[in-house]
Parts: C-alpha cells; sequence; structure tokens
C-alpha cells in the first residue's frame, strides 16, 4: 500500500466550524507574511551591512539544501538569541565529506559569523516577535511549510531553466538548416498576414479560407526555393461563402486538400511555417517570454479563500502535538464514525494572544481506516499507538503507521466582510502501510537497449524474463464487458505447455455482479444531457444539474474500483481457489494489461453507450487497476501492452483467424464474421475459443516477445484490396466448418465439410 492518503467527513457544528476557519485563516495569514520576510532573506535585502546580508542569503540556501524537516531548527540562527550551532555543524561536516561538497563551501565560516551575531542579540528578524500570539504547534507548521513551498518553488524554475535551454538550443539548430534559413527569409510575409488578417493558428473556417486565398496569390512563396512560382489557383468558387453553411467545413477541406497537392512548395512553406508557429513563436495570449518561450513559473501567496493552503497537524508522537485522542472506526461496512481533537484557535486576540483549546471531532470514515486496529505501548516512558493493517481482501496483517492528517474545507461561502457562511470541513490521514515483499521472479525481470528507435524517437528496449516461471496474469479488457483474464506460467517444461511456449493456469470471464453497467451510467448521461438541453444556455460560471453529473461520476467511480479489485483479487488469487489437483492456483508475479488508447468503440452496437464507452471504460479501468495493484502491497509490476493484432491470431499457432458470433434470422442460425464479434475460430489449426479468452493469452506471449503476433504485421502491411480477398479466403474457408460445428440447419448438417482447411494466405 506504501503511503496513501484516506480521507473522511467530518461532522461539526456551526461553533466547531468556525474553529477551524478562524485557525485556517490565521495560519494563511502569517503563512504568506512569513513567506515575504523569507523571499526578502534570499534576495539579501535583510542586514545592515553587505556581510550580514551575504551570511543571510548564505544561509537560507543551507536551509532550503537541508530541507523543510529541519528548517525550524535552521531559521532559528537567524531569529533567536544565543543560538546553539552543535547539531547543524555536525550535519555540515558530514556534508563536506560526502558527494555533495558544494553546498557545503564556506557554510563554516558563515556558521561562526552567524553565532557571534546571535550571540550579540544582532538578528535577521526575531522569530519571537513575529509569531508571538500563536501557539508553538502553528509557528512550527508556519515555518515548515513556508521553506516547503519556497524549495517546491524553486524546484519548478529549475525545471523550467533546462527546458529554456533546451528549447533555445532546438531552436537554434533548426534556424541553422539551410533550407529552414530560406524560410526564415519570408517569414516577414507571414506575419504581415497575422497583423491584418488574425494569423492562421486558429481552426476557424473563415479563417482558414482567408488564409487560402491569400496564399494562393502570393507568388514569392511559391518561388521560396527557386522552383518557380506558378500556382494553381484555389478552388474557392466551389466552397462556397465561409460562413455556418452545412457541408462548408468538409468542402473546404477537400478544395484544401486538392490546392496544396497541386501546390507542393507551397505547402512544404506552409509546413516549416506552422512548426514555426507552433514551437517557437508563442502568441502574447499565453504571456510568452522575450524569446518567445513560455512564461517562467509564478509563486503566489496563499490566501484563505482564493489560493489557500491546507495545515497539516503533526502526529500524537511528535512534539509539538497537533490531535490526539484518535479513536478510529470499528466497522468495514456501513457509515461507522471516528473521532479525534484538534488545538485550535476559538476566539480572537486576548491580551496579545489567540485562546486556544482542545476540540473534539466526530468524522465519517472511509472503510479502509476500519482495517487499522491500535495497540497501545510504552516507549522511553512515553505512550504511542502501534498500528496492524488487517486487509479483508488479502486476509493479510501488515505494519502500518498513522501519521499527519491535513484539515480541508470545500465548498467556501464567505460574506462581503469575510466572515463564514457556510464550507464543509474534510480530514485526511497519512496512513503508511508495510508492502509484501515483491516476488523474486519480479525482481529479476529486466530490460536492455536495443540500438533501435521507434516512431516515437525513443529507444526500443528488449524485456529479459528470468530463468524459471514466471507466471504472469494477462487482461484483455472488454469493449463494453469488463474482459477476459488468464493466469499463465512462462518458462516452464515444454512438454506441459498448452499454448506455444506458456501453460495455462486459470482463465476467468470477468464479470461485474454488483456494479453499475455502462448502459446505466448511458442512461445518466442522457438524461443530463436533455435536462441540459431544456434549461437552455448555459449562464457563464454557473454550474446546472450538479447533483446529477455528481451521481454519473460516482457511479463511473464504482464501476472502476469494483472492477479493479475483481481483477486485482483474481491475479492474486484472494479467494484461494484450487485447480482440478487440489492444488492452489499460485499468485501472479506480473500483471499485464492492455493498452485501450487506440480503442474506437463499434457503433453500431448497443446504440447510446458509445461515449459512456469513451469516457469509463479505456484508461480510468487500467490506472485504477495500477493504484489497487499497488495498494496490494504484492504488485509494483503491472505492464501495459500494445494489444495491436492479440485478437486476430491464434493463441496456439500464430495463425490468422476470424472473430465470429452466431446470430439468429428468417433462415436460421447464421454465422457472422466482425473485428468486434464474441467468438474467434483460426483457419490453421482450428482451434475454438472466446475471442477475449483468445487475446488474453496472445498478451501473455507478447510480454514475452512484442513480435509474438509478427504474422499478423505482415498482414496489415498490405494495400486494403489484399487485405479483403485474405479475409474472403478465410471466412471462406471457416464458414462450412464452424456451420458444421453449431449445427445451424438441417441442410448444413449434411454437408461434406473437409477434416483440414484450404491454403491459408501467405
Amino acid at each position: 500500500m506504501g503511503t496513501r492518503a484516506i480521507k473522511a467527513k467530518i461532522i461539526c457544528d456551526k461553533t466547531t466550524l468556525g474553529y477551524l476557519w478562524r485557525s485556517h485563516c490565521m495560519y494563511n495569514q502569517k503563512l504568506s507574511e512569513y513567506m515575504k520576510l523569507l523571499f526578502k532573506l534570499r534576495r539579501g535585502k535583510i542586514g545592515k551591512n553587505k556581510q550580514q546580508r551575504d551570511d543571510y542569503k548564505r544561509w537560507f540556501e543551507y536551509v532550503i539544501y537541508n530541507g523543510a524537516k529541519n528548517a525550524d531548527y535552521n531559521l532559528n540562527a537567524l531569529s533567536i538569541n544565543n543560538w546553539t550551532p552543535n547539531t547543524a555543524k555536525k550535519y555540515i561536516t558530514k556534508l563536506m565529506a560526502g558527494k555533495n561538497k558544494i553546498h557545503a563551501k564556506g557554510l563554516d565560516l558563515v556558521v561562526s559569523r552567524i553565532k557571534s551575531l546571535s550571540d550579540g542579540g544582532i538578528l535577521a528578524f526575531d522569530k519571537d516577535k513575529i509569531f508571538i500570539e500563536i501557539p508553538y504547534s502553528f509557528s512550527q507548521l508556519i515555518i515548515r511549510d513556508a521553506v516547503a513551498g519556497i524549495s517546491g518553488h524553486d524546484a519548478l524554475v529549475k525545471i523550467w531553466k533546462e527546458d529554456h535551454k533546451k528549447w533555445r538550443d532546438e531552436k537554434k539548430s533548426w534556424e541553422d538548416k539551410t533550407e529552414n534559413k530560406q524560410y526564415l527569409k519570408l517569414q516577414h510575409i507571414f506575419k504581415q498576414f497575422s497583423d491584418t488578417a488574425g494569423g492562421v493558428g486558429s481552426k476557424k473556417r473563415g479563417r482558414w479560407f482567408t488564409y487560402l486565398c491569400w496564399l494562393s496569390k502570393q507568388s514569392a512563396l511559391a518561388n521560396w526555393r527557386g522552383n518557380g512560382s506558378f500556382i494553381e489557383p484555389f478552388g474557392e468558387e466551389n466552397c462556397g461563402k465561409p460562413s455556418c453553411n452545412k457541408g462548408f467545413k468538409s468542402k473546404l477541406i477537400k478544395e484544401s486538400k486538392k490546392f496544396f497537392d497541386a501546390n507542393p512548395e507551397l505547402f512544404e512553406i506552409h509546413k516549416l511555417h506552422q512548426f514555426y508557429e507552433k514551437n517557437f513563436i508563442r502568441p502574447k495570449a499565453k504571456k510568452h517570454n522575450i524569446d518567445g518561450f513560455e512564461h517562467p513559473p509564478t509563486f503566489t501567496l496563499p490566501d484563505p479563500v482564493r489560493h489557500p493552503i491546507w495545515a497539516c497537524y503533526n502526529a500524537p508522537q511528535t512534539n509539538p502535538i497537533g490531535y490526539k485522542d484518535l479513536v478510529l472506526p470499528k466497522k468495514y461496512s456501513g457509515k461507522s464514525a471516528g473521532s479525534f481533537a484538534l488545538n485550535l484557535l476559538t476566539g480572537d486576540i486576548i491580551d496579545g494572544k489567540y485562546p486556544k483549546e482542545w476540540v473534539p471531532f466526530k468524522f465519517i470514515a472511509d472503510k479502509r481506516l476500519s482495517c487499522f486496529k491500535g495497540k497501545i505501548k510504552v516507549v522511553n516512558n512515553k505512550i504511542r499507538t502501534e498500528y496492524i493493517f488487517e486487509d479483508p481482501h488479502l486476509s493479510k496483517k501488515r505494519q502500518a503507521t498513522i501519521g499527519g492528517i491535513k484539515i480541508i474545507l470545500k465548498d467556501i461561502k464567505i460574506d462581503n466582510l469575510g466572515h463564514l457562511l457556510s464550507a464543509t470541513p474534510y480530514v485526511v490521514f497519512a496512513c503508511d502501510v508495510d508492502n509484501e515483499p515483491i516476488s523474486e521472479q519480479a525482481k529479476k525481470l529486466k530490460s536492455e537497449d536495443t540500438g533501435e528507435t521507434g516512431n516515437s524517437g525513443l529507444p526500443i528496449r528488449k524485456r529479459i524474463l528470468p530463468e524459471g516461471c514466471l507466471i504472469s496474469c494477462a487482461v484483455d479488457l472488454g469493449i463494453r464487458n469488463l474482459g477476459f483474464a488468464t493466469l499463465a506460467e512462462s518458462g516452464g517444461i515444454p512438454s506441459e505447455c498448452t499454448h506455444g511456449d506458456i501453460k495455462l493456469l486459470r482463465s476467468y470471464n470477468l464479470l461485474l455482479e454488483d456494479g453499475p453497467s455502462l448502459e446505466k451510467i448511458a442512461k445518466q448521461k442522457k438524461l443530463l444531457g436533455k435536462f441540459r438541453r431544456l434549461r437552455g444556455k448555459p449562464i457563464k460560471g454557473e454550474k446546472s444539474h450538479v447533483f446529477l453529473q455528481n451521481h454519473i461520476t460516482k457511479m463511473g467511480v464504482d464501476r472502476f474500483n469494483k472492477a479493479a479489485r475483481l481483477i486485482v483479487n483474481f491475479a492474486l488469487n484472494t479467494e484461494k481457489k484450487k485447480n482440478v489437483q487440489g492444488i492452489e492456483y499460485p499468485r501472479a508475479d506480473v500483471i499485464v494489461l492492455e493498452n485501450l488508447a487506440g480503442l474506437i468503440p463499434d457503433a453500431a452496437k448497443r446504440k447510446g453507450i458509445n461515449k459512456a464507452l469513451m469516457n469509463w471504460n479505456r484508461g480510468h479501468l487500467v490506472k485504477r487497476i495500477q493504484e489497487i495493484a499497488h495498494d496490494s502491497g504484492y504488485l509494483y509490476r503491472v505492464y501495459i501492452m500494445s494489444p495491436w493484432g492479440s485478437s486476430q491470431v491464434c493463441c496456439k499457432c500464430k495463425g490468422l483467424g476470424r472473430r465470429y458470433s452466431i446470430i439468429k434470422d428468417e433462415n436460421g442460425r447464421q454465422i457472422q464474421f466482425g473485428n468486434g464479434e464474441k467468438l474467434f475460430a483460426c483457419a490453421n489449426c482450428r482451434y475454438m475459443a472466446n475471442a477475449d479468452h483468445n487475446a488474453s493469452i496472445n498478451l501473455h506471449h507478447i510480454f514475452k516477445d512484442k513480435d509474438a503476433v509478427g504474422f499478423y504485421k505482415d498482414y496489415a502491411n498490405k494495400n486494403e484490396e489484399e487485405k479483403q480477398k485474405i479475409i474472403d479466403n478465410l471466412e471462406a474457408i471457416l464458414r462450412p466448418h464452424l456451420q458444421k460445428m453449431h449445427f445451424t440447419t438441417k441442410k448444413e448438417r449434411s454437408l461434406d465439410v473437409p477434416e483440414h482447411p484450404l491454403d491459408v494466405p501467405f
């Protein structure tokens, strides 16, 4: 499981909600003031002379490098009298002996001078005066989060500088090419058009029409490489007027393609111009940098409403304590409640200080919190609670800790004076659960460079499987249903292998019994669209039918949580299923999923659910499986494979086959072939199976060797006419055999079907 954030809703009345709001506002206000002070410190604007300013600036650089966890102690060097640098000196000595000596350069002298200033009462700022009215537990949070925020901003700036340098090098390299220099000499002509017509970057039909008309009159651009200035005129008379007339867009696309085909020189310079504008000239609307690159990262100071930063209260075992008296729910099912107490500000400033007290809260628990079982222990005369995480799915107990908590206020509404009207409070627990060790075979999985690069320009890597048996769970995700999962063993004894070089152990048709179906999701989406159409034109900044939209979102989340849990439970055999010999199935070393990025549902099937499929049945499910596999504590090895060809190739002989279904019409039961049908038949070895089952086994082969379905690659490289001949031949081979197997009609049962197929294509 690792570290996870588990959220629960807080139950509180108006008074206790006011305590949370007051503490939140004070925290963000003080954090903003303290960050301003630290920025002045790092810019070298604090100090009585140059030496002090340089020392303070250098020390703050060390504070950032040393991390937010130690920021409170390190900043004491600049903010309290008689600072003791013993711990800092030990760390600096260790730093100088390590690899990062550059960060310790000159720090020993800086420490000595800062120590002298601290002993003499000369401070960069007085910590006691800044935080005089708030408790120490809040001041520590503010110091830590201020340094963390600045450190995070520095990391973003560093990444931006690296990207900026890389961008400048790419731009210079592009501009130095001879062909591109010729374009740059004529780039001012495009700029003149952009200044008058608004540019070509927009995809509006009218502007594109105007651009093509203008381009057809630029003989200088046609002769940019000295190949002649003749231009085949643009057929604008066939497009009609650039309006919203029906068919204008399709006509414009056809005419523009015809225009560029007839004028290849204009097309080449047009492509160069588009590339240059997209990559090296950013529009002003995107706040471009002085040289055309994107704007550097900006830092926004925290604000309680517009840019809130939520306080993270320390765990009970830390000092100072942020919360205490944590009681977790006992029931895994239902809305069971828990409780805790927070140290909050309960009123306005009295005698220079905020009044504070421990305020109890109840919360509606996340089910996972009830799996944490606490046991009180005394360690070094201190009472501590040690937790065990009892996983209800895996029937395992693991060591766990519950750390700090974060209070978040959602749906904040305030009046004109800044007083809170309403808000919904949540508590987020930082939970850490020890993971089960990854299997030895999964640890041995390696990959190495092949020296080749793919179409994307990235290097191609080859996967090297370990010696011995590797157990893999491959899941062929269905378009409308969940799909099919198989458990297989690679590297076993060849005589035991049943599908090429893998041994099939277990197969399972994934059926979601109690989760929402895609039909139900689609029905609610259709209802939402109907309501919004009846409502009329939407008002800017106002959301409509929020409840129904949230209901649809929750249906999708519920579906993927249950579906992903079903798949991971199958891979880990949490139900302790056994084979026919009474031997328990092994748990998988790896999970293999198919990449559904290119999946396009068949629009002719089940009208009304295609949009739901596109939104809910793709990467959402894959991502959730990865999360739950990680949460399980077992599986870190989740691989995403390309399913290309896996549905059309036989998992036994690697021959080309066809998917089919059995339908009923007026003539009886018939065989229907198609790429999206439920069954699969091989024309070479006569293997017949569920199509998803066949594809799932092929994923095991692809995981071992990405060229396992290379037979399909030969087919895919042919033109459409050749492909159709191959398909017709396959169907002619398979149809009589399938008709006999499925006993479609009495007449067909008497057909003399050959025992072996005809010659397979290729």
